[in-house]
C-alpha cells in the first residue's frame, strides 16, 4: 500500500511540473505548430483518398432509350442498386464529401437492342475527382416493350351466410391494358378479381385489386409492369336476403268461357310450383306468393304445355334464374254415361265350363236380369257406340266350379266388341274394383286417347251347377 501511495505522488509530481515549469516555451511551440499547419492548409493542402458507400444508381439516356420500344425487364431500382465510390479530395473538403454531392449514373441511350447487356457505371462528383466505383459495371436485361389487352375473371372467396344471394358482379371495365417486358407481358393470361363472400351481408360498390395469373394459375407481380397501369377495377354487387314463395294459379288462364261447349279442362298443373327470390328485407316481407302472366285457352280442344311469365315484383330477383314456369293444362273431351238395357250379343256367356257338369243361368239377358251396364266415355265416343261401331258382351266365368253345387251368384265381366272397320283400337283393360272395369282406346283418325269405364251390378246373376 505505503508503494501505491509513492506512485501516485511521483505521477502528480510529474503532472504539476508539465503546467508550471518552461510555460513559455510550451507556449511559443503552440503557436508555431498552428502556423505551421495553417500554411500547409492554404499553401500546400494535401489531397487524401476517400470511399462514400452507397451511392445509388440512377439511369441516363431514358428518353432515347424509350425511343427504341425497349424495357428494362424486372424492377430497374432494384437492379441499378447501389455503388462504393472511391474519390480523392482535397484535405479542406474531405469532410464535405457525401453520398449526397456524388452522382452514379449508367447510360441506356447507348442499348440499342434486347437482350442481357453490360452497362458501366459513371460517377462524378463537383468536390472530388473519381478513381473508381464498386462494382464498376451493371448487367441489365433488356426486352422489347409489348401492349396486351386481357380479360377480368371475378373469383369468389367464401360463401355468403345461409339465407343470403348474390347478383352477378358488374365491373367498371372487362379488361384492363399492361405494358412491359415482352416476355413477362406474354405470360399473362388473365386478371382476377377476387370479391369476399364470408360473413357478408352488405351490398358491394367499392375499388378491388387485381391479380394477374399465368397459364398455371401462379400470380405475377404487377410491379414488372408500368407503373400507368391502374391493376383494379370497380365493383358494385347486390347481396340480399332470400325467401321461398310459392306459385299461385289465380287469374292465370283466360279464355274458358271459349273453349267448345263438349271440352272441359279437366287438371292445370305448374313446374316449378314455387321458387326462391332475394329482395331487401321490407320487399320479402310483403310478398306471399307469385302470379303467372295468363295464358289463353279459347279454341283449345286438346292437352297442352306453354311457358308461362312469372310476375316478379319491381326490386324482386328470381335467385335461380327461373322466371318461367311450365304451364301444364289438361283439357278432354266432357264425358257422358250411357245404360244400355239391351247389350249387342244379348245372352250371357258362360266361359272355361267343365263338360262334365251342367250350368243353368237363371238370367240370360241383362234385360231379363233388371240390370244395366253403365258406359262412360266422351261424347263422341257414346254416339259412336250408339252408331253400332262398338258392342258389348257380358260374360261369366265358371273355372273355380269343378263340382255340382246348389244356386249361386256370379260377376259379370264386359269385354268390348269393335267392328273390322272401326278406327278404334283396343290397348287394355283394367279391373278396376269388383263391378268396374276400364277399358283404354285409341282412335286412329283422330289421334286420341280414350278411357270407357263399365260398371256391372255385383252378384246378380244367379247359377245352378249339376
Amino acid at each position: 500500500m505505503e508503494r501505491k501511495n509513492k506512485v501516485f505522488a511521483i505521477i502528480l509530481r510529474g503532472v504539476k511540473n508539465f503546467f508550471t515549469k518552461n510555460i513559455m516555451i510550451k507556449v511559443v511551440s503552440l503557436i508555431f505548430a498552428m502556423i505551421l499547419w495553417g500554411y500547409v492548409l492554404t499553401n500546400v493542402n494535401p489531397s487524401r483518398t476517400k470511399i462514400i458507400s452507397d451511392v445509388p444508381v440512377v439511369t441516363t439516356g431514358v428518353s432515347d432509350f424509350n425511343a427504341r420500344n425497349l424495357v428494362v425487364r424486372g424492377d430497374l431500382s432494384s437492379i441499378l442498386g447501389s455503388v462504393d465510390v472511391r474519390l480523392t479530395t482535397d484535405i479542406t473538403h474531405y469532410f464535405d464529401v457525401t453520398s449526397e454531392n456524388i452522382s452514379a449514373t449508367v447510360n441506356l441511350g447507348t442499348v440499342t437492342e434486347a437482350g442481357v447487356v453490360s452497362l458501366p457505371v459513371v460517377a462524378e462528383s463537383s468536390i472530388g475527382n473519381v478513381v473508381s466505383t464498386d462494382p464498376s459495371y451493371i448487367n441489365v436485361e433488356i426486352d422489347v416493350l409489348d401492349t396486351k389487352r386481357i380479360p377480368i375473371d371475378v373469383v369468389y372467396e367464401g360463401e355468403l351466410p345461409e339465407g343470403y344471394w348474390h347478383s352477378t358482379p358488374v365491373l367498371g371495365r372487362e379488361d384492363i391494358e399492361i405494358s412491359g417486358p415482352k416476355t413477362d407481358v406474354q405470360n399473362v393470361v388473365k386478371a382476377i378479381c377476387v370479391i369476399p363472400l364470408s360473413d357478408q351481408t352488405e351490398s358491394y360498390n367499392q375499388t378491388f385489386d387485381l391479380q394477374l395469373l399465368d397459364d398455371e394459375g401462379n400470380v405475377i407481380s404487377s410491379d414488372i409492369f408500368k407503373s400507368s397501369v391502374t391493376h383494379s377495377v370497380t365493383v358494385r354487387m347486390d347481396i340480399l336476403p332470400t325467401k321461398t314463395v310459392d306459385i299461385s294459379l289465380d287469374g292465370a288462364i283466360m279464355g274458358e268461357s271459349m273453349i267448345p261447349d263438349t271440352y272441359e279442362i279437366t287438371n292445370t298443373t305448374i313446374e316449378p310450383n314455387s321458387i326462391t327470390v332475394a329482395a331487401p328485407q321490407d320487399v320479402l316481407d310483403n310478398i306471399n306468393e307469385l302470379y303467372l302472366e295468363s295464358i289463353d285457352v279459347s279454341g283449345r280442344t286438346k292437352s297442352f304445355s306453354e311457358f308461362a311469365q312469372i310476375k316478379l315484383p319491381t326490386g324482386v330477383t328470381s335467385v335461380d334464374g327461373i322466371n318461367v314456369v311450365t304451364f301444364n293444362i289438361d283439357i278432354h273431351e266432357k264425358n257422358a254415361t250411357l245404360d244400355l238395357t239391351e247389350i249387342p250379343g244379348g245372352e250371357v256367356d258362360i266361359r272355361n265350363k267343365n263338360e262334365r257338369l251342367n250350368y243353368t243361368l237363371f238370367a240370360a239377358t241383362l234385360e231379363n236380369a233388371g240390370v244395366k251396364a253403365l258406359i262412360e266415355a266422351p261424347l263422341s265416343l257414346i254416339a259412336t257406340i250408339e252408331n253400332e261401331e262398338m258392342g258389348i258382351n257380358l260374360y261369366v266365368d265358371v273355372a273355380e266350379f269343378e263340382s255340382a253345387t246348389s244356386r249361386t251368384t256370379v260377376e259379370l265381366v264386359p269385354e268390348l266388341i269393335i267392328s273390322e272397320d272401326s278406327n278404334l283400337r283396343q290397348l287394355s283393360s283394367t279391373r278396376t274394383k269388383q263391378g268396374e272395369y276400364v277399358f283404354i282406346l285409341y282412335r286412329t283418325d283422330t289421334d286420341v286417347m280414350m278411357q270407357i269405364k263399365i260398371t256391372l251390378p255385383i252378384a246378380t246373376i244367379a247359377l245352378r251347377v249339376s
